[in-house]
């Protein structure tokens, strides 16, 4: 009996420790954003993203003629749709940068770069979070247009798989950019098209069955055809299903685990 309430206490005590210092790592990330180079714009820059991407894509469509998809106004389309996407890219962007960035802490035994991974990680998810909420009440307060959201619990559990997605990514793509300036700019190369595979400039309706077929093998295609049912009522494509990009999060997740564990000593001794 003492032995197991020995171990939970360490436990605990252990599990605090690591949130102060990912809670510290956090305020620094955050800290060096708002008083770098380019000031607030930093913090600015980081929440206007969703906001703006969706506002233009929103406004050259109607520009074009398409006002709306099945009822839904295409400023709230998009908004629901630049979220994921939105979410996936700091997974490959901004999370990844964390490792590298605090190379200098990691001299203290009890810091290490899964830490500054997942401060980064809190901070991308806090900031587009807040920018996209933001960008949604805008248009509820001038223009008295908001998701209906038919199914709140499942939109809010589509946005935790993209979360572990993006985390999976961070750690994957945070080990490898880190020991391979090579492997960035294969990734970063790759991953140029990403928007135009992930169904978030039109719905995966419009598609012929062929190209349906193709595009729901990117589980952010399915998360954003599923998104856009429980937030805005449209109808997905028959290929999008919850398994696959559920399956594909936690792969991403545990493969990035196993690429950690690994590698954690060689990145202690990168320069």
């Amino acid at each position: 009996m003492f032995g197991t309430a020995d171990f939970f206490s360490q436990m605990s005590g252990g599990l605090h420790r690591q949130a102060n210092i990912v809670f510290a790592l956090l305020f620094k990330d955050f800290k060096s954003r708002a008083s770098g180079s380019s000031g607030s714009l930093g913090i600015f820059w980081t929440l206007a993203t969703p906001a703006m991407n969706a506002a233009v894509v929103g406004t050259l469509w109607s520009f074009i003629g398409r006002h709306e998809y099945n009822g839904v106004s295409a400023f709230v389309f998009m908004a629901t749709s630049i979220l994921p996407y939105q979410l996936v890219r700091c997974g490959i962007n901004s999370v990844p940068g964390a490792v590298s960035r605090n190379m200098s802490l990691y001299g203290y035994p009890r810091v290490k770069p899964i830490d500054s991974v997942l401060a980064r990680f809190i901070l991308d998810i806090v900031l587009t979070m807040f920018g996209g909420l933001l960008y949604i009440a805008g248009l509820y307060w001038f223009l008295g247009l908001a998701p209906t959201f038919p199914d709140p619990l499942a939109a809010f559990g589509l946005l935790l798989v993209v979360f572990i997605m993006m985390f999976g990514l961070g750690l994957i793509l945070g080990v490898y950019m880190t020991l391979s300036d090579t492997f960035d700019r294969v990734f970063g190369f790759i991953t140029r098209p990403l928007m135009l595979v992930s169904l978030v400039l039109h719905p995966g309706t419009i598609l012929p069955e062929y190209a349906r077929y193709w595009v729901s093998w990117n589980p952010l295609a399915d998360v954003n055809e599923l998104l856009r049912l429980y937030a805005l009522g449209l109808p997905p494509i028959a290929e999008a299903t919850w398994p696959y990009p559920t399956f594909v999060a936690f792969l991403l997740l545990s493969f990035g685990l196993i690429v950690y564990q690994v590698n954690r000593h060689r990145l202690l001794l990168q320069d």
